[in-house]
C-alpha cells in the first residue's frame, strides 16, 4: 500500500481526488495518509466546505461541488393516494443509531397522535426499544422501489450527532426528500444547515423538545407541507441537481486539462 501511496505508479496526469466524506477520521492509524494523496493530485473536489477546509494546507486546487440529483428519476408522486401519514427516513441499517437517538421523541408524537407512522426504507428492520410495530411501517430498500417509498413519505427525516463526521456528509438523504416534493425536519449540522439557509424548507431541531415540536407542527398543517415541499423542490433544481454540478465537474475537467 504504501508503494502506492502517492498514486504516482499507478496513473498518470491530471488527476483529480474526489472527497464526499470526513475519509480522514476512518484513517486514523494513519495519520496524514488522505492529505498525503491530495498533495499529489492536480485539484481536489469536495463535496461540502467543511471538508474542503480540512485540505485548505495541501496546495492544491480546490473546487467544493455538492452532491448531484437526478431530478428527472426522482420528482414528486403524480398521484395522490389515501395512506397513512408517514414521517419517513431512507438508509442502511448501519444509521439506525441516529433514528434511536430521536426515538423518544417519536414514543411522545405517537401517544399523542397513534394513527401516524414511521416509515422506514433498508436493508433491514430497525429495533427499537420503546417503538410498538404498529408505529413502524418497514419497506425493504431496492434500487427499483426506493423512489416509490420515499414518495409515499409526507415528511422526510435525518437526525444526525453533532460530530466532526457528520460534519463530513452532504445530505443527500436531505436532498432525495426535497427532490420528491416535502418537507424536512434535519439536525442543523454541516451541509444540512447550508441548505436548510436557502428557504422555508423544513425545521432543524436540535433539541428532544424540538423534535417533538417540529413533528407535531408539520403533522398538523398540510398548507406548510405543501409550501415547503414546493420550496425544497425548487432549491434542488437551482442548486443541486444533477444538471447543474454535471456542468460544474465538466468546467473542472476542462480546466485541469
Amino acid at each position: 500500500m504504501t508503494a502506492c501511496a502517492t498514486t504516482e505508479c499507478c496513473t498518470k496526469r491530471p488527476r483529480l481526488f474526489d472527497v464526499d466524506d470526513a475519509i480522514w477520521l476512518r484513517l486514523k492509524l494513519t495519520s496524514g495518509f488522505a492529505k498525503k494523496i491530495v498533495r499529489n493530485m492536480d485539484g481536489l473536489i469536495c463535496g461540502n466546505r467543511w471538508i474542503a477546509d480540512y485540505f485548505a494546507d495541501c496546495n492544491v486546487p480546490i473546487w467544493v461541488v455538492p452532491t448531484g440529483i437526478d431530478t428527472i428519476r426522482w420528482h414528486p408522486a403524480t398521484t395522490k393516494q389515501r395512506k397513512p401519514f408517514y414521517f419517513g427516513w431512507i438508509g442502511t441499517s448501519g444509521n439506525y443509531k441516529y433514528l434511536y437517538d430521536i426515538e423518544q421523541a417519536f414514543y411522545t408524537f405517537f401517544n399523542k397522535f397513534p394513527q401516524a407512522k414511521l416509515l422506514i426504507v433498508a436493508e433491514r428492520r430497525p429495533n427499537f426499544l420503546y417503538l410498538s410495530k404498529k408505529n413502524i411501517h418497514f419497506v425493504r430498500w431496492s434500487k427499483t422501489n426506493e423512489v416509490q417509498a420515499v414518495q409515499q413519505m409526507n415528511v422526510g427525516l435525518m437526525p444526525l450527532r453533532n460530530t466532526d463526521w457528520e460534519r463530513g456528509k452532504c445530505a443527500f438523504k436531505m436532498l432525495v426528500y426535497m427532490a420528491v416534493g416535502i418537507p424536512v425536519i434535519v439536525s442543523p449540522i454541516g451541509m444540512n444547515n447550508e441548505i436548510l439557509s436557502k428557504g422555508t424548507i423544513g425545521f432543524g431541531p436540535v433539541s428532544h423538545s424540538d423534535w417533538i415540536d417540529s413533528l407535531m407542527i408539520l403533522y398538523q398543517n398540510s398548507t406548510m407541507r405543501k409550501q415547503m415541499g414546493e420550496t425544497g423542490r425548487k432549491i434542488v433544481e437551482d442548486y443541486y441537481s444533477t444538471t447543474i454540478t454535471t456542468e460544474q465537474l465538466s468546467n473542472i475537467f476542462h480546466k485541469v486539462s
